[in-house]
C-alpha cells in the first residue's frame, strides 16, 4: 500500500496509473483538439461569473439543453447583483429549458447572496474558498479552477468516473469510493494542458465511453483500458461502481 495525499492506494493501482498516464494524457488532449465539443462557456475569456453560471446550469441536465438558454440567461442576468435583485418568477422562467427550476432558483439565489456579502462580488480563485460557496461542491469548485482560473485541478463527474473505472477496471472494479476515484484523476492530470485534458475526459465519457454500448473502437484511451481488453464480460455480470452519479452526485451530462 502507498499513501497518496493521506489516502492508502494499492501499489498495483499506482503502478497502473504511472504506466498508463502518458496514454491517457495524450489521448484526452488530442480528443479535445480533434473532436472536442464546442460550447460558449468553453471559450477562453469568459468571466468567472459566466463560467460559474454554466457549471450551475449543467448540473443534472444536458449540455445541449444549457446551450439553448445560456446566452439568453446571461443577457437577462449579466451579474451577481442582477441575480440577487431579480424576482422568483423571472428567474424560474429563464430556467425552464434546463429543468429543476425551483432547485436552481434557490441555489442561484444562495450563491449570489454569499458571493456578494462574503466575497465582495468576486468569485474566489482557490479551492478552499470556492468550496464555501453554497452548492458548488468538489466538481464545481475544481471546474472553476481549471476552466477559468487556469489552475491545474482534475474534474470528476459521473462520466469521467466511469471512464476511470473502466480504464483501471482491474483495480477499481466495483469501486464506490469517490475519494479514491478523484485521487486517481489527480494523479493523471498534466500540469500543462490540464484544461484540454479535463475537456477531453468529459467528452470521452459523454459520447464515447457511454454507460451502454460504449464505442471502444473510437476511444483514444482504448489501448490502456482494462475494460476494452478483457473487462466487458465482468461488468455484464452486474458489477457496480459510482453508478449514474459521480463526485458530489453530479449526473451524467451528454
Amino acid at each position: 500500500m502507498q499513501n497518496v495525499w493521506g489516502l492508502h492506494i494499492k501499489s498495483v493501482l499506482v503502478e497502473s496509473i504511472l504506466r498508463k498516464r502518458q496514454i491517457l494524457q495524450t489521448g484526452a488532449v488530442q480528443h479535445t483538439y480533434l473532436r472536442g465539443r464546442h460550447y460558449p462557456w468553453r471559450e477562453r475569456g469568459r468571466s468567472a461569473y459566466e463560467v460559474l453560471i454554466a457549471e450551475t446550469l449543467l448540473r443534472r441536465t444536458t449540455s445541449g439543453a444549457v446551450s439553448r438558454v445560456y446566452e439568453k440567461f446571461l443577457g437577462k442576468f449579466p451579474s451577481l447583483e442582477h441575480l440577487r435583485r431579480t424576482n422568483k418568477r423571472q428567474l424560474v422562467q429563464a430556467l425552464l429549458g434546463v429543468g429543476l427550476q425551483e432547485q436552481r432558483y434557490v441555489l442561484l439565489k444562495e450563491m449570489s447572496r454569499y458571493l456578494l456579502d462574503v466575497e465582495g462580488g468576486v468569485v474566489p480563485g482557490d479551492l478552499a474558498r470556492l468550496l464555501r460557496i453554497p452548492g458548488i461542491g468538489q466538481y464545481g469548485a475544481r471546474a472553476m479552477l481549471t476552466f477559468h482560473f487556469d489552475t491545474a485541478a482534475a474534474v470528476v463527474d459521473s462520466n469521467v468516473g466511469r471512464v476511470l473505472q473502466r480504464v483501471f477496471l482491474d483495480s477499481l472494479e466495483g469501486c464506490g469510493n469517490q475519494q479514491l476515484v478523484q485521487k486517481v484523476a489527480d494523479m493523471l492530470l498534466p500540469t500543462e494542458g490540464h484544461r484540454e485534458f479535463n475537456f477531453g475526459m468529459l467528452d470521452i465519457g459523454a459520447i464515447v465511453c457511454r454507460p451502454v454500448s460504449p464505442r471502444c473502437g473510437d476511444c483514444p484511451l482504448s489501448t490502456a483500458c482494462d475494460y476494452n481488453q478483457d473487462g466487458v464480460e465482468r461488468l455484464r455480470k452486474g458489477t457496480r461502481g459510482l453508478g449514474r452519479r459521480g463526485i458530489d452526485g453530479i449526473r451524467i451530462r451528454a
